[in-house]
């Protein structure tokens, strides 16, 4: 009778232990965040089952996560043409999507990763735009003698799909083009 006691006992140490250990564990990372990668693609059939864009409702349903690079991006933007200096300002001075400040322009990766957006995406806004031009906060970093040297010459991206892949070109900052504004999960300053 001890023995059966004796391991009774021990089973339910043993269960309380196995159970205890389980509710210590760190859940994974849920199909609504994405771990931030620009070189990252979604192992995903179809939009329907899982959609790489979620409107995001603690933003008013004004802001977009892209579950594949981590970055949320305005969902409708102004859809005008501004030079670089007014884009830049209004996305820095914007709190209007979700009441949260962080908002910045997108470098010329970030904004290349929406190149060739899948049918359904939430940005309907774009289809309305006469062009899909839209700035950049990345600068011309060298001087090697076909690109200004000094920030002037600013990379934009045209998204158009009629495009089968990006056109970055660098013009000159009082040039005016649209803007796209974005947050970052880290909320790094623009490269």
């Amino acid at each position: 009778m001890k023995q059966i006691l004796s391991t009774l006992g021990a089973l339910l140490v043993l269960n309380l232990v196995v159970a205890g250990g389980a509710a210590a564990q760190t859940p994974q990372v849920g199909p609504y965040y994405a771990t931030p990668s620009l070189d990252q693609t979604l192992g995903c059939p179809t939009l329907t089952n899982c959609p790489r864009f979620v409107v995001l409702s603690n933003y008013g349903n004004s802001a977009v996560l892209d579950r594949e690079t981590g970055l949320v991006w305005q969902r409708t933007g102004l859809g005008i043409d501004l030079n670089w200096f007014e884009w830049s300002t209004h996305c820095t001075a914007s709190v209007a999507d979700g009441g949260k400040w962080g908002w910045r322009l997108p470098t010329v990766t970030e904004l290349s990763s929406l190149v060739g957006l899948p049918p359904g995406h939430p940005f309907s806004w774009l289809s309305s735009l006469d062009q899909m031009v839209f700035w950049s906060a990345t600068t011309a970093a060298s001087n090697d003698g076909a690109t200004a040297g000094d920030g002037s010459q600013v990379w934009v991206v045209d998204l158009d799909p009629a495009n089968p892949s990006p056109i970055s070109v660098l013009v000159r900052r009082p040039f005016s083009v649209k803007g796209w504004c974005v947050r970052s999960p880290q909320n790094l300053a623009a490269q």
